[in-house]
């Protein structure tokens, strides 16, 4: 170096070329004066002017290369392209514009002509479509009047608390408690309730999630929170259990009022469901409108509401299929001693809202009878129609 520095290797500053090389001096940026001037087209191009200036000699290129252009690419498209035919197209380069006449002509004599063009008619023009006819519009009738609602159907949901007055505890067992021997633990739960047992009204639900440990859900609240936490030992059946009561209590919630109006309730089965008449000695498999309002007076009654008779209920389609349970004990629904015939399914209510909020309480407090034993656990949705 003119310095006196010992020299080093640099890379060439042009975009794109990555060769090493010794400057002869500290301005040295380009390895070879092609270099060079490729950048500075490159930045030139780049520029407004530089970019005027490629387009005028991009169009000045077309005109001069037109008929080798053209005539190169049909051959292309009509698979024509052979070397002869393409030694009389470079020919064409530099002359601009040349008649097609002439060019055929050269390709005569190079001795590779190429085929007569052949025309093709245009297409036949199209006869002009005929208007239709008119068509005389006839007005829509205006839609049926509504009937405004009357009586029952125009009926709110009643007024409730946003709490219901029961709680839901979990309960452990040390032994396994099943349908078949849940008639033991029901004998349990009524001393553990510590009062009068009343047999068609129990206090409490049962919900199974294994065989050995239940929800119960407590009709009275205070019996849960007395019980919550705690540990006794109890007879079910002939042997001596351990009852282990959660810590955590679960108030229900009331579900969201209904306005008036018609509304269609589906009922779908979680498990067996028990519905009876005649004291309990006829089972019903197909629910109908009498067994759905009484299932829905029970659950305002149990949730302490006020509806002023105000259920009303005008079709139900039942989807069930019956089943046998083998239970035991006194039970007695329909069959043998110890058996109860239920019924699993779909079951739907078209009702007033007093009825479809009644009905939505299935989820708190089971559906149909035997509840206390387990059965009547249902998934329930309402939808207004009307």
């Amino acid at each position: 170096m003119p310095d006196g520095s010992p020299p080093t290797l640099t890379t060439c500053a042009r975009e794109g070329c990555a060769t090493r090389f010794i400057p002869r001096d500290r301005a040295q940026r380009f390895c070879a004066a092609a270099c060079r001037w490729s950048e500075h087209q490159r930045l030139y191009q780049s520029t407004p002017e530089g970019k005027r200036s490629a387009a005028i000699r991009h169009a000045a290129s077309i005109e001069k290369h037109h008929a080798a252009r053209g005539w190169r690419s049909q051959l292309r498209r009509a698979e024509l392209d052979t070397p002869e035919r393409l030694a009389v197209v470079e020919s064409l380069r530099g002359r601009g514009r040349v008649p097609p006449a002439e060019v055929r002509a050269l390709f005569d004599a190079a001795g590779c002509g190429l085929p007569a063009p052949t025309r093709t008619p245009p297409p036949r023009r199209a006869a002009a479509p005929v208007a239709p006819a008119p068509v005389a519009v006839v007005p829509s009738p205006p839609p049926p009047a509504v009937e405004p609602l009357a009586g029952r159907w125009a009926l709110p949901s009643p007024d409730a608390p946003r709490l219901l007055p029961c709680a839901a505890l979990d309960l452990a067992l040390t032994t396994e408690v099943d349908l078949g021997s849940v008639r033991l633990l029901h004998g349990a739960l009524s001393a553990v309730q510590d009062r009068g047992h009343d047999r068609q009204r129990p206090g409490w639900r049962l919900v199974p999630a294994s065989p050995q440990r239940w929800r119960v859900l407590w009709l009275d609240a205070s019996i849960a929170e007395r019980l919550r936490a705690t540990v006794e030992e109890r007879r079910i059946g002939e042997r001596a259990d351990l009852m282990v009561w959660g810590a955590a209590i679960v108030r229900p919630r009331a579900p969201a009022p209904l306005a008036a109006g018609v509304y269609r309730v589906t009922i779908d089965s979680r498990g067996p469901l028990s519905f009876a008449r005649n004291e309990h000695t006829e089972a019903v498999t197909s629910p109908g409108a009498g067994t759905m309002e009484a299932a829905a007076l029970r659950h305002l009654a149990l949730a302490g509401v006020e509806h002023n008779r105000g259920v009303e209920v005008r079709e139900v389609e039942s989807r069930t299929t019956p089943v046998t349970l083998h239970m035991g004990g006194h039970l007695y629904r329909g069959a043998g001693r110890g058996e109860v015939i239920a019924c699993e399914g779909r079951i739907t209510v078209t009702c007033n809202a007093v009825a479809a909020w009644a009905l939505r309480l299935a989820e708190v407090y089971g559906l149909g009878g035997l509840t206390a034993f387990g059965l009547g656990s249902v998934a329930v949705k309402a939808e207004r129609i009307g």
